[in-house]
């Protein structure tokens, strides 16, 4: 019953809600200042309190898992992202050892990995060459996961420029720094440490990881990078909604990102037996040893539920709340604290105000170690095993791409996401039994193996397929610092009626744009959008519209389409992806764009390319749309949250940017050193192409040729000399590639169509070639070379060359020359082969130089080309551009109808570059890349034979063309000037046969300027590097042995072992013996890691294994005395042991009980 005091107050304060506040007793004014108290502080709380709507996600994984979807198809059909360590990050085979204690080896052989972590739109980023060169992947990956993050949640990222949005990112390592300063110290005459520029800092330093996105982006809200080891990205989280809920900003990126780039940190893991060596996270399993190091990243895009809900932003999930806590002083440094891991879920879920028994599902952290894996159960059924809910279910990500560790977090974050999308719980890999340290407390757990629908819980904690879904996220960090989030599914129908945006608006025309840096990005991205949405029949037209207008960054090539349905898009964008658009060079939107319809769309670009346009018929608004359409083509900036849009159009999920990729890395030398002679070959198949060799017998999906090249028996290459150096010719290293390429293609796919000439001719298509280092042949007259191949999808192919160098004794090193993809170009109007007359075009060329005259000057340039090479016999140039008449000799061995390409024909065009530079240019250029080599009228057939009957005439036209303006830059001028370095230039090549027909076309040629000095050192013998012992040197010497303490009295053995523990303990710390008493802690004296050292030295010096228990907690040098006494003892009487006390933890006697 309330007190007359409480009565006569709230009579009081009910009675001053409309008062003049200057006619209220001193009782109604402390009422009504009680009531304003009151509505600041509920308002206080609900701010920091206020769930965090997740709007958008990019996302790389192991496996494949480009975006989330493609992720979300990954985990719910069950596969593995791990796999064999790639050869293009260390050899495997000088890193292995089965033996974790080998001094500079890894027990594994297997990760999860991502595919060409060295390629990178840098134009797209602005950003330039030499800089991309020395900026750390995994800033590179940060920026394509924002840009797609921000895109997937309709947000164009140029509209945040000078807002109030943080960066919250979590990265550890510095791999690739770590690669340049190996690279130095493992070769330090190959001049690694001029790749130290003014970039390698801001390329290489942690936190500008995210100060970069800012930058990039033009955010000026709270940025950081988080370091707190495998948690660093979920507690990247938890301070973007801190930041969020404080109004420290208004939008959030946060996420995390790692990349394996370098050996040594995998073997800093190996050496605390961290690492599973079968390759597999078998987390809560009984056969658990350990996890599997992944590399990857994940950002998500973040608002307040409010404000995502007012800007009708695509809301994927809410975070309802989270906290981060630390170990603190557990019995050692990465020994997990299971009461801390306890105290930090029921923190989160006191943040998120949710009910431990409404939690239906957790993410753990469940790395897999059988240690580490029952703490984290322990705490889970502390806070979830009430008796009377349903058992809570559990899985953890790491089975299926292992741990990414500074990822890791955000990794499990987007699978839980993904989950209360799609209402269904994907299966937990690699589980048979569980472990025994589990099974004991008897959990209330389930660990689903099988894709399973989720049920939400209701209000008693028990499964309802109507219970709304709560779920937890797990991560913590081996540095002691955990964390954990409360994730809620986001029902629409709780803020929007339910016929909202069900149906399409009455007027159906609407207006679709698209844009990007390049014509050829444009056409990318419209063939993703014609397959995505096609694949998603049942968006609306306006809400398609409305996000690509409203949700995407305009560039320069634009794209409009008026269209009336979906199919008409659909149609209009197949029409311009596919080149039955004309497509012409870009006019920088001043030229009206072209015009092209069919149906009932009209499409508009902004190519100088004009063709019949056909309007729609029957809806006043295309003529509007028609008019902002014209003014967007023709590079107006639209501020397309002003159209007048339908009231319920809402922003989708719809396609990312498809980034052009080029490789950017540092020119360093390869720090790895294999420490044998080059492998032996398997006679697996011989290949009949004579440069390609024969094919080694491997497990891997990698397919391997390797060949002894002696240089006499090359056609080309022994006059082919720069520096008086004989250089093997671009053409000699693509020409065996094709031969491997059908062979290859021929093994895997031997019903293809392509393979069994049941197609017509196609463009072969060499891209994003690169040359890395030249092939040379300086003091040897024969070289052994590896080709490898390998599907990268798309019916793509990847192909790579490396050479050989023996060193001394039994040492020697692999470099890597050339790389490059391959692939069957079906024919379009794009590649249809042009058809000239050479006579004609020779009459657009103003001066003529006789052959003798060329080579002339391209030995004064520093090369020196033979007889084979100069097959030049007439040539015509003019500012920037050259013709050439090629003729070949009869009987010359590259005529050899085994060849497929017409080699001496393409290596003269390509020697026209040199007639396109000025006269008075005294520098002369090598070729150092191309983007694309394409090769017309290939014939589908897996034989070796030519491209067609003229192709290996002896008579072809060469014409070639700088793309490059290098008028403002002379050789002269740059002397004048002091320009110690020539730019770097690019160009074109066309090859014609006799009647002008186009074979071969090279384009984005990249060319770099070369002395000819630089030369006559390339690829002479490598120095040797000795081979790195596998014991580690000086190790303790045991001062006794397990004979010596049998024989001696229990209270002298007692003496003996404490005075053998004290000084191995001494000589691990490196301190003196009397610093150390018997009776001290070993806690006080002991980290884990030492304490693992010592473990690891009494079981070599007694052949006995003691528990890590004997270790921890309050356990002294005496009390390990003893239970080594007790141990030996038992070993002496060869008796298993049998205690149960220490039976089930000594299964596990090798594993580290770490969290990582």
């Amino acid at each position: 019953m309330a007190s007359k005091n409480e009565e006569t107050l709230f009579e009081a304060m009910t009675q001053t809600q409309s008062a003049n506040p200057s006619q209220l007793s001193a009782l109604q004014r402390a009422a009504l200042a009680l009531a304003e108290m009151r509505t600041r502080l509920d308002a206080l709380e609900a701010q920091q309190t206020e769930p965090i709507a997740i709007v958008g996600m990019g996302c790389r994984f192991p496996g494949g898992s480009d975006d989330p979807q493609s992720f979300w198809d990954f985990l719910r059909e069950g596969h593995d992202g791990v796999r064999d360590i790639p050869a293009d990050r260390w050899p495997i085979d000088q890193y292995y050892d089965a033996d974790p204690e080998a001094c500079g080896k890894m027990s594994t052989r297997r990760g999860g990995f991502l595919h060409q972590v060295d390629q990178f739109d840098a134009n797209f980023f602005d950003i330039s060459p030499r800089e991309a060169a020395s900026l750390d992947p995994q800033q590179r990956l940060l920026l394509e996961l924002s840009w797609e993050a921000l895109e997937q949640a309709a947000i164009a990222p140029d509209r945040l420029r000078g807002t109030q949005a943080g960066v919250f990112i979590g990265i550890s390592f510095a791999e690739y720094l770590q690669l340049l300063m190996a690279a130095e110290h493992n070769h330090p005459g190959d001049n690694n440490i001029d790749n130290i520029d003014v970039y390698t800092a801001t390329g290489n330093a942690l936190s500008v990881a995210a100060g970069r996105l800012a930058y990039s982006l033009g955010l000026q809200g709270p940025t950081l990078a988080v370091d707190t080891a495998c948690s660093s990205s979920l507690v990247s989280v938890h301070l973007a909604c801190q930041s969020l809920r404080l109004q420290e900003c208004d939008l959030a990126l946060a996420g995390g990102v790692y990349l394996m780039l370098f050996p040594y940190s995998t073997i800093a893991m190996t050496k605390l037996k961290a690492l599973s060596g079968e390759g597999r996270c078998k987390a809560f399993d009984a056969a658990a040893d350990g996890y599997v190091r992944s590399e990857g990243g994940g950002v998500v895009v973040l608002k307040r539920l409010s404000d995502a809900i007012a800007a009708r932003d695509p809301i994927l999930a809410v975070i309802r709340g989270s906290a981060v806590n630390q170990d603190g002083r557990s019995s050692a440094l990465t020994v997990p604290n299971g009461l801390a891991q306890e105290a930090v879920i029921r923190a989160a879920l006191a943040n998120a105000k949710v009910e431990a028994k409404q939690i239906s599902y957790v993410e753990t952290h469940g790395t897999g170690t059988p240690l580490g894996d029952p703490v984290e159960i322990r705490a889970l059924n502390s806070v979830f095993g009430g008796e009377t809910r349903s058992p809570l279910q559990i899985g953890s990500v790491k089975t299926n791409v292992g741990h990414l560790e500074a990822g890791a977090g955000i990794t499990s974050l987007i699978k839980v996401v993904q989950m209360l999308r799609h209402q269904e719980i994907p299966p937990h890999l690699n589980f048979q039994q569980l472990n025994p340290h589990i099974a004991e407390i008897n959990p209330k757990i389930e660990i689903p193996t099988t894709l399973t629908p989720w049920q939400g819980m209701d209000e008693n904690g028990n499964r309802n397929g109507n219970g709304h879904r709560f779920a937890g996220v797990s991560s913590f960090g081996f540095s002691g610092t955990n964390a954990h989030t409360i994730l809620e599914e986001f029902v629409p129908e709780a803020v929007l009626s339910p016929e909202l945006g069900s149906a399409e608006p009455a007027v159906t025309a609407q207006l679709f744009t698209l844009s990007a840096k390049t014509e050829t990005a444009l056409k990318a991205l419209a063939h993703r959008w014609t397959t995505h949405l096609q694949q998603h029949a049942d968006v609306r037209l306006v809400d398609v519209c409305f996000t690509a207008n409203v949700g995407r960054s305009d560039f320069e090539h634009r794209l409009a389409i008026v269209a009336e349905s979906m199919s008409d898009l659909c149609q209009a964008l197949k029409v311009f992806a596919t080149g039955e658009f004309g497509a012409g060079k870009n006019g920088g939107g001043k030229n009206g764009g072209g015009k092209n319809g069919g149906g009932k769309a009209v499409l508009l670009s902004s190519s100088e390319t004009l063709d019949a346009t056909v309007q729609p018929q029957g809806d006043p608004t295309s003529a509007h749309w028609l008019k902002l359409a014209q003014r967007y083509i023709q590079g107006e900036t639209i501020d397309w949250q002003q159209v007048d849009w339908p009231d319920d159009a809402r922003r989708i999920p719809l396609p990312t940017y498809v980034f052009q990729r080029q490789r950017h890395w540092l020119d360093i030398a390869v720090p790895f050193a294999p420490h044998a002679v080059a492998p032996s070959v398997n006679h697996h198949q011989d290949c009949a192409h004579p440069l390609l060799g024969q094919k080694l017998s491997s497990p891997l999906s990698t397919v391997q040729f390797q060949s002894q090249w002696s240089l006499n028996e090359l056609p080309l290459v022994p006059d082919h000399q720069l520096g008086q150096l004989p250089v093997l010719n671009l053409v000699l290293y693509l020409e065996p590639v094709i031969a491997a390429f059908r062979d290859y293609r021929s093994q895997a796919h031997p019903n293809s169509a392509q393979v069994s000439g049941n197609l017509p001719n196609r463009v072969l298509q060499f891209s994003q070639v690169d040359i890395f280092q030249a092939l040379a042949f300086p003091d040897q007259n024969s070289i052994t070379v590896q080709l490898t191949l390998e599907e990268t999808g798309s019916d793509r192919t990847s192909f790579q060359w490396f050479s050989y160098q023996p060193g001394s004794g039994d040492t020697g090193e692999w470099k890597r020359h050339m790389g490059g993809m391959l692939a069957l170009e079906p024919t379009s109007s794009e590649t249809i082969p042009i058809q000239v007359n050479p006579l004609e075009l020779s009459e657009q060329y103003h001066h003529a130089l006789s052959a003798q005259e060329f080579y002339q000057q391209v030995d004064a340039k520093g090369a020196q080309l033979g007889p084979q090479c100069q097959l030049l016999t007439q040539v015509w140039r003019r500012n920037g551009a050259a013709l050439g008449k090629i003729t070949c000799p009869s009987g010359a061995v590259y005529l050899d109808r085994v060849y497929v390409l017409p080699m001496g024909g393409i290596d003269a065009a390509l020697q026209l570059i040199f007639a396109t530079l000025p006269i008075d240019f005294a520098q002369g250029y090598v070729l150092v890349g191309c983007e694309r080599f394409n090769v017309y009228d290939y014939p589908a057939i897996p034989t070796h034979q030519p491209i067609n009957n003229s192709a290996h005439s002896r008579d072809y036209w060469g014409q070639a063309s700088l793309t490059s303006d290098i008028s403002a830059f002379t050789a002269s001028e740059s002397q004048a000037q002091g320009v110690s370095q020539p730019p770097m230039l690019s160009a074109e090549i066309r090859l014609f046969n006799a009647e002008g027909q186009l074979i071969v076309e090279i384009l984005g040629i990249q060319l770099k300027c070369f002395k000819p000095e630089s030369f006559q050192k390339l690829n002479a013998a490598s120095q040797s590097h000795p081979r790195p012992s596998t014991d580690c040197a000086e190790r303790s010497k045991s001062t006794i042995s397990s004979t010596q303490v049998e024989t001696v009295t229990a209270e002298k053995q007692q003496a003996m072992l404490e005075t053998y523990l004290v000084e191995a303990i001494a000589n691990s710390l490196k301190i003196s013996s009397d610093q150390i008493q018997p009776q001290q802690s070993l806690a006080t004296v002991l980290d884990s890691l030492m304490a693992m050292e010592i473990k690891s030295q009494i079981t070599r010096d007694f052949q006995i294994n003691v528990a890590m228990e004997n270790f921890l907690g309050e356990n002294t040098i005496t009390t390990l005395a003893t239970r080594l006494s007790e141990r030996l003892t038992i070993a002496s009487l060869n008796l298993s042991s049998t205690e149960t006390n220490d039976s089930a933890i000594e299964t596990a006697e090798n594993t580290t009980e770490i969290i990582l």
